[in-house]
């Protein structure tokens, strides 16, 4: 967790505005110092509405093989660990 902040205080130091997705993650973000001067911003609603933008399926070969290095958000209470 450390290493992680620090990087994360360190890509940020430079930045005039971080946005972020909930105020849950942002309050951790200036609890922990990582950002201190930085003016922040939660971006309501982001996602999709899927009302708006039906499921349609895809006609993509489906023997081929897709594989996700990653998803998620490198938090402790997210599961990370």
């Amino acid at each position: 967790e450390f290493v992680v902040s620090k990087l994360y205080k360190l890509s940020f130091s430079d930045k005039n505005i971080i946005f972020f997705h909930n105020e849950y993650d942002q309050k951790i973000f200036y609890k922990k110092k990582i950002i201190i001067n930085q003016k922040s911003k939660v971006i309501p609603g982001s996602g999709i509405d899927l009302n708006q933008y039906k499921y349609t399926p895809t006609k993509k070969n489906l023997s081929e093989k897709i594989i996700f290095l990653f998803i998620g958000r490198l938090i402790n209470e997210k599961g990370i660990r």
